[in-house]
């Protein structure tokens, strides 16, 4: 039994936030902290942020790019219209009770 019944949620963060706040550290020289405080980022994530755009970026270069993006998009199967044509289709096929199993659902995403 846990003490306590209500979960943690973890908060959604705002790409401009995060990209607001690594440029603050970066360029302006901001500790982390303060950066976290003022704009509302957990202060992991901007850790892991900042060391990325570290990573990323030369020393040479003077322009920063610290824009946030995606990293999961690599791992979409199906653009946006296809997944909701698919979608349709077995709304439609589960409307007309065409029950598939979770196999043949597979087949059919794939084929």
């Amino acid at each position: 039994m846990p003490r306590n019944s209500d979960r943690i949620k973890k908060s959604k963060f705002n790409a401009d936030n995060l990209t607001a706040a690594a440029e603050a550290v970066l360029k302006d020289e901001v500790p982390v902290r303060t950066a976290v405080r003022q704009f509302g980022v957990s202060r992991t994530t901007l850790q892991r942020h900042i060391a990325f755009c570290r990573k990323t970026n030369n020393s040479e270069n003077m322009e920063l790019n610290c824009a946030y993006y995606n990293r999961c998009v690599v791992w979409m199967v199906f653009s946006k219209d296809e997944d909701s044509v698919l979608v349709q289709y077995f709304i439609l096929a589960c409307n007309m009770h065409f029950g598939l199993s979770k196999k043949k659902t597979s087949y059919k995403a794939c084929f």
